[in-house]
């Protein structure tokens, strides 16, 4: 695979999950390209966002889920207790599930690409 073109070809994603690294990385470490494997990656580092410090949990819930309407309904399906939640956590985890919501988008076009280029 063309490493200089899988990385012109990623970075005209606007995107906060980091693509270029993680492709990077993982051509590095794995010989056989395998776009699930990738895939799986992206998943794994999107989980591995937070948002920390209340003001910034805050701030991001106040321009995304000012009613907390989203974030609430995504910890219930994960199986938070109220409880258990805070504003970092429910900023967290709105955030992870704009991240995803965000590689869905362009996972398909990404795929595609690999899958084209895997033998070049």
């Amino acid at each position: 695979m063309n490493t200089e073109k899988t990385i012109q070809f990623l970075s005209k994603f606007e995107t906060e999950i980091e693509l270029i690294n993680i492709f990077e990385y993982f051509n590095k470490e794995n010989e056989d390209f395998i776009f699930d494997d990738f895939r799986e990656y992206v998943i794994e580092s999107i989980l591995d966002f937070e948002i920390i410090y209340y003001s910034k949990a805050i701030a991001y819930l106040t321009e995304y889920d000012n009613s907390l309407r989203r974030s609430l309904e995504i910890a219930e399906v994960q199986g938070f207790e109220v409880a258990n939640l805070n504003s970092e956590l429910l900023a967290t985890l709105l955030y992870q599930d704009n991240l995803y919501n965000e590689w869905s988008e362009i996972e398909n076009e990404i795929m595609e690409y690999f899958e084209n280029n895997n033998n070049n």
